[in-house]
C-alpha cells in the first residue's frame, strides 16, 4: 500500500496540470492520476508516494502550511 497526498482534483486535465507542474517546479514528487467517478472523469494531482501514513500527514501538513493548499487530504492506492 502507497500513501499520497491529494491536493486537487479537476474535470479539466489543464487544470491539473497547472497546479502539478506549481508544485513540481518546487520540488514536490507530483502525479497527475486519471479517475472515473460516476462517469465522469477526474484528473486528481498526487504528492509523494510514501511508505506509511504518517509520512502522508506529515507532507499533508506542510502542504496546507507552505502551499495553503487547504484541501488536502491523506489517500491510499
Amino acid at each position: 500500500r502507497v500513501w499520497v497526498v491529494q491536493v486537487g482534483a479537476y474535470a479539466e486535465m489543464k487544470d491539473a496540470d497547472l497546479l502539478a507542474k506549481k508544485l513540481r517546479d518546487k520540488g514536490y514528487d507530483v502525479r497527475v492520476i486519471v479517475a472515473d467517478v460516476g462517469g465522469k472523469t477526474w484528473h486528481r494531482v498526487h504528492v509523494g508516494e510514501l511508505a506509511s501514513q504518517q509520512q502522508a500527514v506529515d507532507l499533508q501538513k506542510s502542504l496546507k502550511s507552505s502551499e495553503k493548499l487547504e484541501q488536502a487530504f491523506v489517500a491510499s492506492r
